[in-house]
C-alpha cells in the first residue's frame, strides 16, 4: 500500500517537473500548447489572457529567446523584464514575424505574452546564446 503512494507521488511530480514553469491567466479555444523548461508555444483559435515564465541566466552564459509569431487576427503583445521590472523587450499588436532577443546579463528575467482576442500561434525558445551573437 504504501509503494502505491510513493509511484503515485513519484508520477504527480514528475508531471509537475515536466510541463515547465509556465502561469498565467487566460482561456483559449482549440488549443495545442507546450511548455518545457526552454519552450513556451501555442497554438490556437481563439487567446484571452496572458502566459508567463522564468528565465534564468547564469553569468558569463547569455541566451537567446527565439520567437516565432503568426498573427491572423486579434492582439499579441509579448515582453521581457528583468528582476527589477526594467524592460528587456516590449513588443505590441506584434504581427506575423520571427525574432530574437539576446539577454547577456545574469539574473531572471521574465517572459510574458498577452492576447486579447487573438488567433494564430506563437513559439518561444530559449537557450545558450550562438557564437555569432557573443561577438
Amino acid at each position: 500500500m504504501i509503494n502505491k503512494k510513493y509511484i503515485l507521488l513519484i508520477i504527480v511530480l514528475t508531471i509537475i517537473l515536466l510541463s515547465g514553469c509556465t502561469y498565467g491567466s487566460y482561456s483559449s479555444t482549440r488549443a495545442v500548447e507546450i511548455s518545457t523548461s526552454s519552450q513556451m508555444s501555442m497554438s490556437y483559435e481563439k487567446f484571452n489572457g496572458y502566459k508567463a515564465t522564468s528565465i534564468k541566466v547564469k553569468e558569463g552564459n547569455p541566451v537567446d529567446v527565439n520567437v516565432d509569431i503568426v498573427s491572423n487576427t486579434g492582439k499579441l503583445d509579448m515582453s521581457i523584464t528583468d528582476e527589477k521590472d526594467h524592460s528587456v523587450y516590449e513588443g505590441k499588436d506584434i504581427p506575423t514575424s520571427s525574432f530574437s532577443v539576446s539577454l547577456d546579463k545574469p539574473g531572471d528575467y521574465k517572459l510574458k505574452v498577452s492576447g486579447e482576442k487573438h488567433s494564430g500561434s506563437y513559439k518561444i525558445t530559449w537557450g545558450k546564446a550562438s557564437e555569432d551573437n557573443e561577438k
